[in-house]
């Protein structure tokens, strides 16, 4: 290795060590995969202000990934500058954990230790008997159980579909989608299932992942006709238009017959059944028009084997209940391979999704998502009405606005805008959106409104556009109701769904947009219906779950109005919000419903994303969605009560932690749990600050723990604040000091007098820098490039005559002893010079 940096960086070890020796041992570029993020930066909402910040997250970045076929793992390498090749291994370990490949490598450039996860052992190799791909792919296949040659050869043609759309042919997958991927196609191919379930969150791409599976499995031989079952039109639309046809001949079922020359199938769940029953009560069905034949009608017509796979999108949705007419199908096709896909497996909600498909091969969770960047923060904010908790009593002999009596009892939240429907509580609602949307995120915010009922949702409508005159004046599809049985409404889902199209902003509905609805737009969610399942209200969650940072869309916003979000209690439930809180009278002085001086993510177009499930056990508005239009009231016996006012009540603010625990306590104090976990006294924190290399280091990773510099500002009411102030204030309840303070503190400090005089003008210059733009901007020497130190000489200059010997580290160190000395800091700083052990040895 003649020629080589003795002391070689990262880089060169990987260029000119590492990569030599892998293509040695016949390994290609191809089969490498470098540069490649496992997470996001993570956007986090904070409590109390409602701001939302992008938390830049720990570099998880593996080196080298080898892949066989392009975008399928075998191992991981990690590279590190050290005398030991073992340095990196405990890294590539969690690398490979990730990934889910049994082999992790880590090298220095001296040779390769090897550690499998598999067998546990741990072995040292040489740089030049490094494992080639066939030996890799053998050790790969033997650890995963697939040992039959036939199989590991299928499995090795299984090749990723390239878009030749984008660069160098790659649509790069997240780490994710590739791992959910490779185990659906390697259980199949290598293991031989049959029943699979694949449970990944709303927003990551299952779409995609379907996709890629289906072309790998006909890459392998292992299928040749598919059969993609979904519950809605647009997710067919979507699903066909997302990739399907670029790999395959397609055909949408909808008339009489279906034609066998094609591969991929794609059926509507409502066709399963339109023949023999009325639409099941658990959909809203927008697909009505396309129920004139049932494929349950037509599937006999094919023989059991005339599918090889058969895929359920939504499987949460009853396929696998034993009364479901998808399990009908799915028995009739018994031969096929049949793979669920859900993002809400449903063990709780009278169906088991495991007990007919399998244990999941691979699940990503909401709650990963959000925390690894890939997904949207939200928050959830929960009002109660007052007689929403007391329920409402008619007097005795009371009418209705129809003049017929009122059955008396107590009528509770379920029963309202069911069979008891109050006016002005709709009303009241309506107000409470209008005023948060208009102040809180822009009057162009798209917002969701799901309701208890169709009528509901018109009565709804009809609510917000009284408060919106103007906006419906320039504007006729401001608002508008989008259910089954309207179909103006519905004509304008996807101009709803499009970031570009600024038209509708607001739309009620009742269970239309619950399932499969990509409003990519959507900043604002409001629940005014009963949701006892936990399967509905993960639905309702992941509509707003897909991040778009380009259009401004970070995170979004649930409005609960009927205590929804009590399901977060429930321990299983997965996938809590930012920050919960519950809300007093919007007439008070609470901040939540108070025009906001900037909004935190909000353009013009509406750019955010949502959407909201609306359905409960007793909900059979369902069952109504082919009644003509104006028929549900006269079904559903409903009395319209006027006069009944209702108030806001109860105010408390809850919000989660960085673990995902709800707390119940002000942002301030939150800061404060989070500075003394990591920095037990004072002492502790201003140590680690003044000898710090980087503020901007310690900074950044504060932030991440959740003590957020620029919203502590404005709860201290000062934008003039140094972050080791407001650490040394809210942590220590040390004195709060401005910059221009602390610069003004250092200007007359005594380690100042210890300069000369042309030295003092620099540093006065400096400390000028840090009154205005703070610490940061100092801290690196490229600000001495400025026209005002010109006259000092260059930069090297500069930082020798302020650094002295150590450099840059000691011009960075005399600038933070002149700037964060205290009495105790100065006096310990004068005994360190006196014994010759300070840290800080730039002061001359």
């Amino acid at each position: 290795m003649s020629g080589i940096n003795p002391h070689p960086s990262e880089e060169d070890v990987k260029t000119k060590i590492v990569i030599p020796a892998l293509l040695q041992a016949g390994w290609s570029h191809e089969n490498f995969l470098t540069e490649y993020n496992l997470r996001s930066d993570k956007y986090q909402i904070v409590p109390q202000t409602g701001q939302v910040e992008q938390i830049a997250q720990k570099q998880q970045r593996p080196d080298i990934i080898l892949c066989t076929n392009i975008f399928h793992p075998l191992a991981v390498i990690e590279v590190k500058r050290s005398e030991l090749d073992s340095a990196g291994i405990d890294q590539a370990i969690k690398y490979a954990k990730t990934l889910q490949v049994p082999l992790a490598y880590a090298t220095a450039g001296h040779g390769f230790v090897e550690y499998n996860l598999k067998t546990g052992q741990q072995r040292s190799l040489s740089l030049t008997d490094f494992p080639s791909l066939n030996e890799l792919w053998s050790s790969y296949c033997t650890a995963l159980g697939i040992t039959a040659a036939a199989d590991q050869q299928n499995l090795a043609k299984a090749q990723y579909f390239r878009d030749e759309g984008t660069v160098h042919g790659r649509l790069i997958p997240r780490y994710y989608q590739m791992v959910a991927i490779n185990s659906v196609v390697q259980a199949i191919v290598g293991l031989h299932r049959r029943r699979l379930l694949l449970v990944m969150a709303t927003g990551t791409g299952k779409t995609y992942t379907a996709m890629q599976i289906v072309f790998r499995l006909k890459q392998a031989g292992v299928i040749h006709r598919v059969l993609y079952l979904a519950d809605r039109n647009k997710l067919v639309d979507q699903a066909m238009s997302a990739g399907f046809e670029s790999i395959a001949p397609c055909l949408k079922i909808t008339g009489g017959k279906i034609d066998t020359h094609h591969e991929i199938y794609f059926g509507l769940y409502q066709q399963l059944s339109t023949s023999r029953k009325a639409v099941s009560a658990d959909v809203d069905s927008e697909d009505a028009e396309a129920q004139v034949t049932s494929l349950i009608d037509l599937y006999r017509k094919l023989p059991p084997d005339f599918f090889d796979l058969v895929i359920v999108d939504e499987c949460h949705r009853g396929s696998a209940a034993e009364e479901s007419s998808w399990r009908e199908i799915l028995e009739y096709f018994h031969p096929a391979i049949q793979l669920g896909l859900t993002a809400t497996p449903n063990t709780k909600d009278g169906a088991d999704n495991t007990a007919y498909f399998g244990e999941p091969v691979f699940t990503y969770s909401l709650k990963k998502g959000i925390e690894e960047g890939f997904l949207a923060p939200y928050r959830v904010i929960r009002i109660d009405l007052d007689k929403d908790k007391t329920g409402w009593m008619p007097e005795l002999g009371q009418l209705d606005d129809n003049g017929q009596e009122i059955p008396p009892k107590l009528y509770t939240v379920s029963d309202f805008d069911r069979t008891i429907v109050l006016p002005d509580r709709i009303k009241r609602v309506a107000q409470i959106i209008n005023d948060f949307q208009h102040n809180s995120l822009g009057d162009m915010a798209k917002t969701i409104v799901f309701c208890a009922t169709q009528n509901h949702a018109l009565r709804m409508r009809d609510a917000l556009r009284e408060l919106n005159p103007q906006h419906m004046q320039e504007n006729s599809n401001y608002i508008v109701r989008m259910t089954s049985n309207d179909e103006e409404g519905k004509a304008l889902y996807a101009q709803f769904c499009s970031i570009s199209e600024e038209y509708p902003v607001i739309v009620t509905t009742s269970k239309l947009l619950t399932t499969g609805a990509d409003t990519k737009g959507t900043q604002l969610i409001v629940i005014d219906a009963n949701i006892k399942s936990h399967t509905e209200f993960k639905q309702i969650i992941g509509r707003g779950t897909r991040l778009a940072p380009e259009n401004g869309k970070t995170s979004f916003t649930i409005l609960d109005f009927r205590r929804v979000s009590e399901i977060f209690n429930d321990p299983d439930f997965d996938g809590e919000p930012d920050e919960l809180q519950e809300v007093g009278d919007p007439a008070s002085d609470d901040p939540i419903f108070k025009p906001k001086a900037k909004a935190a993510t909000t353009d013009k177009q509406g750019s955010t994303k949502a959407a909201i499930t609306n359905r409960d056990a007793n909900d059979h508005d369902a069952a109504k969605s082919n009644q003509p239009h104006g028929t549900e009231s006269r079904k559903r016996s409903e009395h319209v009560v006027s006069g009944v006012e209702f108030t806001v009540v109860d105010a408390n603010v809850l919000y989660l932690d960085e673990t995902g625990k709800r707390m119940s306590t002000p942002l301030r104090d939150f800061a404060k749990q989070r500075i003394l976990s990591e920095f037990p006294a004072s002492e502790d924190f201003t140590h680690s600050w003044l000898t710090a290399k980087s503020k901007a280091d310690i900074i950044a990773e504060m932030e991440r723990q959740g003590v957020f510099f620029s919203d502590l500002r404005q709860v201290l009411g000062q934008d003039n604040l140094d972050e080791f102030d407001i650490v040394n204030h809210i942590g220590f309840n040390k004195e709060l000091m401005t910059r221009s303070e602390r610069a003004e503190q250092a200007r007359h400090s005594a380690i100042m007098q210890r300069y000369d005089a042309r030295q003092q003008q620099l540093l006065r210059e400096l400390i000028a820098v840090y009154e205005d733009q703070g610490f940061e901007a100092i801290e690196k020497p490229v600000v001495l490039k400025a026209p005002r130190f010109q006259a000092y000489g260059g930069v090297p200059q500069i930082i020798a005559s302020i650094g002295g010997a150590d450099g840059k580290d000691g011009y960075r160190q005399a600038l933070s002893l002149l700037l964060y000395q205290d009495g105790d800091t100065a006096e310990q700083a004068a005994h360190a010079d006196a014994a010759g052990t300070s840290d800080y040895t730039a002061v001359p």
